[in-house]
């Protein structure tokens, strides 16, 4: 009787084990013990779109043009630009059996060079760039002034009582002496713009440096008179390579 209620019981802690052991379908007992996770683009898109959002900028400016200022050299040349442009159009076109009245100045093209009158100046003195030539040299009254050495081949007709020409290191020693004006017109505006271009000087500063030289020799006035001595009125004719540049009425 004992050996069989010990093996009953033997037999009964057995079977107990047995149903305790992890079934043998490892995918039925992971179906049934490990939670599942679904991962879809879906799931994903939500939080991709915001991180793009927030790396983009809050806010996009439109940036702003650069600002240009304009110097002293700058200003002088867009002064002598527009003055002169506007200067151009006082010169008419003649020929010589016309002398143009004291103040005009006229273009002639079918000049010879023996009707030119007498040779009384040149400039500069060395290459001989511009020359100016009287009519009449023994007269004291109005009468008829050439002037060569323009691109064109053409002269420039003055009627005067006394024509001379004026470099421009005089016109920087008087015009220099003191203090520039803040507004130039006529052949000073006109002189600031090419010097601020030859040279880049500004207004009121002396063209220096290796392109000095180049610039003088290139750059003359003509005063011309409206009587032989104690003329209280001219007029200023600024050339510069080769060219009319401007011309202003003066007086005293």
């Amino acid at each position: 009787m004992k050996r069989g209620l010990t093996g009953l019981l033997a037999g009964l802690v057995l079977a107990g084990c047995l149903k305790s052991e992890a079934p043998k379908d490892t995918a039925a007992f992971a179906s049934k013990n490990v939670p599942q996770i679904a991962l879809s683009t879906d799931t994903l898109r939500p939080k991709l779109r915001s991180s793009v959002v927030a790396a983009q900028p809050a806010s996009l400016e439109t940036p702003q043009k650069p600002t240009l200022a304009i110097g002293g050299a700058a200003k002088a040349i867009l002064a002598g630009i527009s003055f002169a442009r506007r200067n151009k159009s006082e010169i008419t076109t003649g020929t010589t059996d016309t002398a143009p009245p004291y103040g005009k100045l006229m273009r002639v093209c079918d000049v010879k060079r023996s009707d030119l009158g007498e040779e009384v100046a040149r400039f500069p003195e060395k290459s001989s760039r511009y020359r100016l030539y009287d009519a009449n040299p023994k007269s004291t009254g109005l009468r008829v002034h050439y002037v060569t050495g323009f691109k064109d081949g053409c002269a420039l007709q003055v009627s005067g009582a006394m024509a001379t020409f004026g470099s421009p290191d005089v016109y920087e020693v008087m015009a220099y002496q003191s203090k520039m004006p803040k507004t130039l017109k006529g052949t000073a505006a006109a002189y600031e713009s090419i010097k601020a271009k030859a040279c880049g000087a500004a207004s009121g500063e002396r063209c220096g440096g290796r392109k000095a030289k180049r610039f003088k020799n290139q750059t003359v006035f003509l005063s011309v008179y409206d009587s032989f001595a104690g003329a209280p009125r001219w007029t200023d004719v600024l050339l510069h390579d080769g060219r009319f540049v401007a011309q202003e009425q003066k007086s005293y």
